[in-house]
């Protein structure tokens, strides 16, 4: 192999490792809404007892820095043992990370494709 097939060859190895170190962007339709949906709309949706309205992506957008908030600080989902949630009223740390990662990516929409 003469240089440049090994410097091409590098090139593309290189680039392929830095595509698969790199996370992927989280987004409310892949990734939130359905957090939100098994943990959040019972009560964050109309004729819920939730202030924050999550039903949608622009509300959860606009409130992408409260919901943050709220939930790294252990706030909400309220816990389990106040008996309003049934089973539900915890988040995974993968569910937090996921959440804190969107919103610090600007709390994109993404596709719903």
């Amino acid at each position: 192999m003469d240089r440049s097939a090994i410097a091409g060859a590098m090139v593309v190895l290189i680039a392929g490792a830095v595509m698969m170190a790199a996370p992927r962007t989280r987004t409310y339709v892949q990734d939130v809404r359905p957090i939100l949906e098994k943990n959040c709309l019972g009560c964050h949706s109309p004729g819920g007892t939730g202030h924050l309205p999550l039903w949608n992506y622009t509300n959860a957008r606009d409130y992408a820095k409260q919901i943050v908030a709220v939930v790294t600080g252990k706030a909400m989902p309220i816990p389990r043992h106040y008996g309003l949630l049934g089973d539900k009223g915890t988040l995974t740390k993968a569910d937090v990370d996921t959440i804190v990662q969107w919103a610090a990516a600007g709390s994109p929409e993404g596709s719903a494709k």
